[in-house]
């Protein structure tokens, strides 16, 4: 999985600095799998999100199919939270200011590589989000589905 396939995949974890602009750099080891164009949203969760345009076109598939009469707010929610970005000339993203306030993403982030995606996290709500994941792991019984 780790060889040729891997230049799809998404992993490891960062720390790095937002600047007062509100840029950031990100890994060279994520970012060549970037693409040019990129999509960035705000998700549901307490991070902001980067796609490539491919793997965010399958999201919006997914999305498509769920019925509108159930989650058309959903769908207008995930919308407007996304936008189309691309690396500045010094390799910088500028997540946009409206992000940078909610998921309060200012001095130290965290980068988290996730299969397809990068997230952006806020240190202390990454740090927290990283113990509870490790707790609740020590306390699940896996089944045989689960071999790892």
């Amino acid at each position: 999985m780790y060889g040729e396939e891997s230049d799809n995949v998404f992993f490891g974890t960062y720390e790095h600095s937002v600047d007062s602009k509100g840029r950031v750099f990100l890994p060279i080891k994520l970012t060549c799998k970037l693409g040019e164009n990129f999509v960035v949203t705000r998700t549901l969760y307490d991070c902001v999100s980067v796609y490539r345009l491919e793997d965010w076109e399958k999201y919006v598939e997914k999305l498509e199919a769920l019925p509108n009469y159930k989650y058309a707010n959903l769908k207008r929610l995930i919308y407007s939270r996304t936008q189309v970005a691309s690396l500045d000339s010094q390799g910088r993203l500028l997540i946009p200011i409206k992000f940078r306030d909610d998921m309060n993403l200012k001095g130290d982030i965290v980068v988290v590589g996730n299969n397809n995606s990068i997230e952006l996290w806020a240190k202390d709500t990454w740090t927290s989000l990283e113990k509870q994941y490790e707790e609740e792991m020590a306390n699940i019984e896996f089944g045989e589905e689960v071999d790892l």
